[in-house]
């Protein structure tokens, strides 16, 4: 028999409490953590993390707060247990509370466990209705598990979501993928209806009204200078009334990159109130659309798509450098890794001759030193090999780059993070940027410009070699690091297969050292050591700065970091989950670093990271949690317990800065403002020095962080910390004015070496608010507390972005 979940959702679960009798009155005191709440009868996870999960979810842990009503507590932990468990695939669970002497115990009767079964689709005319249903199903790949978790996504055979906010993150997906489709105005509903006795949940999904779908037509251009919309769309040649779905919008990108007349577009699909939008970044170094291409640039744009193509060829990309007494190969394959050799001393005609090597493939980088007999096997999910040798690069030199890259689960256009780079705009700048001598060797076209030679067949675009006399091999700074005369690259077949295997063979006795607790530290100081040995740093001081980098990771200055990698590495799966009632448009904090500084941008922030970075029941920890309360929207009684928690002769002008910006991301101006204004009334040393004495308490990743990191500055000889803070210096994500202070800071952390780390970095932070930071945090009061008077827009809000530079 079929049914709604939900309906019998509501007739099977009982919910009830049991135990003593509680006054109206009673609060909930010290019962306000997971370790206060024994969880039983539960057989599907952990009972630690189903008690964990509890008290992570925002409103219990409002509710959690001392002087909170218990009884509301008590409600909360049932109706949100019985959402994990539906969550977690069982339609009827049964939960139930009592108090004990000194804890809560939640007990559990689970219930049969249902999987997801099929996604039905009825009433589709127009649209795909298997693309629906496809888009609907988790991802593919090394992401796949991670993804099945995702309340947006219908796992079939996995246990099944059967949680009203799970639905309603379902039904929010079908609305994107029917945007996608090009049909914003289609209505639909989502059931979600169960089979007991196959145990099993069906995804209906019924498309009510398709509407009228977006067309070519409606699309809005922005960004164009050069051309006119009636040219681009006549080159395009696609019809007004074509329906506009992602699948066209990615065409359309396709077609006007290969172009060579934009550095850059992208489309943007049609959504509820919004048109589909082309934006564009014409080249002025390519001619318009409407005006022809010479025959070199023809030839141009065949070599750029061969490249672009290179990973469905069935060649490898060989780079050679050379000079300075110093050597490197590199063979890139698309489809398999990369393999790199490097050398101090004349290259040795051997595939297996080398002084370190790396060998990279899938989520593993081995990196072999031949003078150390060792060799470092790192191995991390989510991460992947990055060899990227960039042909025309911003200044039109070749640039190489290396290293590992965040695993992306559905990049939004085809790209790789292995292979050789050309765009179409790059392609046809060689002759109108760098105005190249161009000649003929029958199909052969030879491009020469200051001091490269490049040369590929003009019938297929393929690639002959290529020859640059000052190619750039970019280290992590903003200089490139010079260093080799001449840079060769060649297409050679089988190449990679060969010699990874040469190089695993020439370190198949070697020590593998590598520590999974020391991820980031070991690797630091085992490429440290290489790069000292081989002085491929010369010019920025390589032995003083590699020294420096060790002595840092030998005094675990980079543990904190360790031990996040290794907990994120080591923890695969999530056994219990809460589901919230309604998420914000995107999740937590996210960010990037570019040329401009480092990026953040902050939606809502998660009370349980509390208890990682920062000791339990400290200032800071209890700021945390109230920032992210505000940020969710729960500001019941909120001058109350922020003037409990944080009484004005106890309060810095950190504190009030920091809930003021979490008020100011929730909307909450005219209460940001005061909070400000009150901060500004409150800069002082002595205040300053309240915030942070509370941020060094032992028992938080921040405060071990920052008390490890002094101590291990402390030990650096004075000629270490100043090269350090020099490679600070060029790091292209940090501005100038952050590596002065940085400087001024490592510089009094070291001024008496007798004083304990906790004074010398009390000290440090005193030099540092009398340097910069006491008139950024009045600039920042200052913008804040006349917030008031702008437009209450809480939605541009929520979109905050911080730079750091």
């Amino acid at each position: 028999m079929r049914y709604p979940i939900f309906l019998a959702t509501a007739c099977l679960v009982a919910v009830c409490c049991e135990g003593k009798a509680q006054t109206d009155d009673s609060r909930v005191g010290p019962l306000g953590n997971a370790g206060r709440l024994a969880v039983r009868g539960v057989h599907s996870a952990p009972p630690r993390e189903v008690a964990k999960a509890l008290f992570a979810d925002a409103d219990v842990a409002y509710s959690s707060f001392p002087d909170a009503p218990l009884r509301e507590l008590k409600r909360l932990l049932i109706e949100k247990a019985v959402l994990g468990f539906q969550h977690s695939g069982f339609p009827s669970p049964r939960v139930t509370i009592a108090d004990r002497l000194d804890h809560l115990e939640l007990s559990v009767e689970e219930g049969p466990r249902w999987t997801a079964g099929a996604i039905r689709v009825d009433g589709a005319k127009l649209l795909d209705a298997g693309r629906l249903a496809a888009g609907l199903q988790p991802d593919v790949g090394p992401r796949a598990k991670a993804s099945a978790q995702s309340a947006s996504c219908w796992a079939t055979g996995q246990p099944a979501h059967l949680d009203e906010s799970s639905r309603q993150l379902l039904s929010k997906r079908v609305e994107e993928l029917l945007a996608q489709q090009g049909f914003i105005d289609a209505q639909s509903a989502v059931q979600i209806a169960g089979d007991r006795g196959r145990g099993v949940a069906t995804l209906v999904v019924t498309i009510q009204h398709e509407g009228e779908p977006a067309r070519v037509s409606d699309i809005e251009l922005t960004g164009n200078k050069l051309h006119t919309r009636d040219q681009l769309f006549a080159w395009l040649q696609m019809p007004a009334d074509a329906v506009v779905s992602t699948d066209v919008g990615e065409a359309i990108e396709r077609r006007l990159n290969a172009s060579g007349r934009f550095r850059s577009c992208a489309f943007y699909p049609a959504g509820p109130g919004t048109k589909p939008r082309l934006w564009v970044d014409e080249s002025t170094f390519a001619p318009r659309l409407d005006q022809p291409l010479s025959r070199e640039e023809e030839a141009l744009l065949r070599l750029a798509a061969w490249i672009d193509h290179f990973d469905r060829q069935g060649d490898d990309l060989v780079l050679e450098g050379a000079g300075a007494g110093k050597w490197l190969d590199l063979v890139i394959s698309p489809r398999d890794g990369f393999v790199v050799r490097a050398g101090s001393r004349e290259r040795p005609r051997e595939s297996g001759g080398f002084d370190v090597a790396i060998a990279s493939s899938g989520n593993q980088i081995i990196v072999f030193s031949t003078n150390r007999r060792q060799m470092l096997a790192l191995v991390a999910d989510g991460l992947r090999p990055a060899a990227i040798v960039d042909l025309v690069g911003s200044d039109g030199k070749l640039a190489l780059k290396l290293g590992v890259a965040g695993q992306t689960t559905k990049p939004k256009r085809r790209s790789t993070t292995v292979g050789p780079k050309l765009t179409a705009a790059d392609a046809l700048s060689i002759v109108r940027k760098y105005h190249a001598r161009c000649s003929w060797e029958g199909p052969v076209l030879t491009a020469e410009w200051k001091g490269r030679r490049l040369r590929f067949d003009s019938r297929d675009g393929r690639l002959v070699d290529f020859r640059d006399a000052e190619g750039k091999l970019r280290l992590l700074t903003r200089k490139a690091n010079q260093g080799m005369d001449s840079w060769f690259l060649e297409t050679a077949a089988g190449e990679f297969t060969r010699r990874s295997k040469a190089i695993a063979s020439a370190g198949a006795s070697f020590t593998n050292v590598a520590d999974d607790r020391r991820f980031f530290s070991g690797a630091l100081e085992f490429v440290s050591r290489e790069l000292l040995d081989l002085d491929v740093l010369r010019d920025n001081n390589s032995e003083r700065l590699a020294t420096g980098l060790i002595g840092l990771s030998q005094r675990h200055a980079f543990q904190p970091l360790d031990d996040f990698i290794f907990n994120e590495t080591h923890n695969n799966s999530q056994p219990f989950q809460i589901p919230p009632a309604a998420l914000p448009d995107a999740q937590g904090v996210k960010w990037h670093t570019d040329h401009k500084g480092l990026h953040i941008k902050v939606r809502f922030l998660r009370p349980n990271y509390a208890d990682d970075l920062f000791a339990h029941d400290s200032r800071w920890w209890h700021v945390w949690r109230e920032a992210a309360f505000i940020t969710v929207g729960k500001t019941e009684h909120l001058q109350e317990r922020l003037a409990r928690l944080f009484p004005e002769a106890q309060s810095g002008p950190l504190t009030d800065l920091a809930l003021a910006e979490a008020m100011l991301l929730a909307g909450l101006k005219e209460e940001a403002a005061t909070l400000a204004r009150q901060g500004l009334e409150r800069i002082s040393l002595e205040a300053f020095r309240r915030d942070y004495r509370d941020l060094l308490v032992p028992g938080g990743r921040i405060g071990s962080f920052l008390l490890t990191t002094a101590e291990a500055v402390r030990g650096l000889s004075e000629a270490e910390t100043e090269t350090l803070t020099r490679f600070l210096a060029d790091l292209h994500w940090i501005s100038r004015t952050r590596a002065r202070q940085a400087v001024a800071f490592a510089t009094e952390l070291r001024a008496d070496v007798n004083r304990p780390p906790a004074a010398a970095l009390g000290a440090a932070l005193d030099a540092l608010w009398h340097a910069t930071l006491e008139q950024e945090v009045i600039s920042r009061l200052d913008a804040i507390s006349s917030a008031a008077a702008q437009s209450n827009d809480a939605q541009q809000v929520r979109r905050r972005g911080l730079l750091f530079r």
